[in-house]
């Protein structure tokens, strides 16, 4: 089941404890993601690409969020995914499990 964020540049979600955040998007949809921990991700609509392990993300094809990233992300049951305002202030409703 996959599970899909829309974020301005600069804005960020968390895989786990893992925060990643939206460095760069582009006109065409596509857009940077940058894990805190290293590393860049260039993220296109084809092909997904994987951001740890088991974890894979694509930019979405949907063009009405036009300077916005649309994040299609991909992942097992167990991994929590959480939008990263969220993330720093619980509400005890914010944790998504992606599948369930």
């Amino acid at each position: 089941m996959a599970l899909v964020l829309t974020l301005h540049k600069n804005e960020d979600f968390y895989v786990g404890d893992q925060q990643i955040v939206v460095t760069e998007v582009y006109d065409d949809g596509t857009f940077v993601l940058q894990p805190t921990g290293g590393g860049e991700y260039d993220v296109t609509h084809h092909p997904e690409v994987e951001i740890m392990p088991n974890v894979y993300v694509i930019a979405s094809d949907a063009p009405e969020h036009y300077g916005r990233a649309r994040i299609v992300i991909s992942a097992p049951r167990e991994v929590v995914v959480i939008l990263g305002d969220r993330y720093r202030k619980p509400t005890g409703k914010a944790a998504i499990a992606l599948g369930g």
